[in-house]
């Protein structure tokens, strides 16, 4: 075997370029592709998926790059974004640890309670003048992010087949 062929090499270069793919779309398709005030995270979304396929860590590591990368793209405190982030990575990995069974749902239902997560630490860590109007768009980024975590979970899934997913 090849060392660019370990499960662990390519994790993580698949890792790295989602988040930076998701930077950009972060940054030029969110908006445009919005229902309303409903916008996907698509960093947020990185986190729900490669989680089933990395340790706990693997996941609060990856929830802090997002968190990063996100809170540079938006000019905000990076301390809020990089600690939400990491306990929605958190979060994530901890569910992934109860063994469920991968499927499109658990995927969909993932990625929502990541957004749920992740923004609800943002509210507390860097708090807004309007929580309602941003309790109701997260509401809405994590059935956005849920519908979109299916196809992506899938495409990630024969990436990484016998790969990492085994842990």
């Amino acid at each position: 075997m090849r060392k660019d062929d370990s499960p662990v090499f390519r994790l993580i270069l698949v890792a790295g370029l989602l988040l930076w793919v998701a930077g950009g779309c972060q940054q030029s398709a969110a908006v445009p592709v919005s229902i309303g005030a409903f916008a996907p995270n698509y960093l947020l979304l990185v986190v729900a998926v490669l989680a089933p396929y990395m340790p706990t860590f693997g996941s609060a590591t990856v929830g802090l790059l997002s968190g990063i990368v996100q809170g540079g793209l938006a000019g905000a405190n990076l301390t809020a974004y990089g600690v939400s982030r990491i306990v929605a990575g958190l979060t994530v990995g901890k569910i992934h640890q109860s063994e469920l069974a991968q499927s499109p749902l658990v995927a969909a239902l993932t990625a929502a309670v990541t957004v749920v997560v992740g923004q609800a630490a943002v509210l507390f860590l860097a708090p807004t003048v309007n929580v309602g109007a941003f309790v109701l768009a997260t509401m809405g980024t994590a059935i956005y992010n849920g519908v979109l975590a299916v196809p992506l979970d899938w495409a990630i899934g024969k990436v990484l087949s016998n790969s990492a997913h085994d842990r």
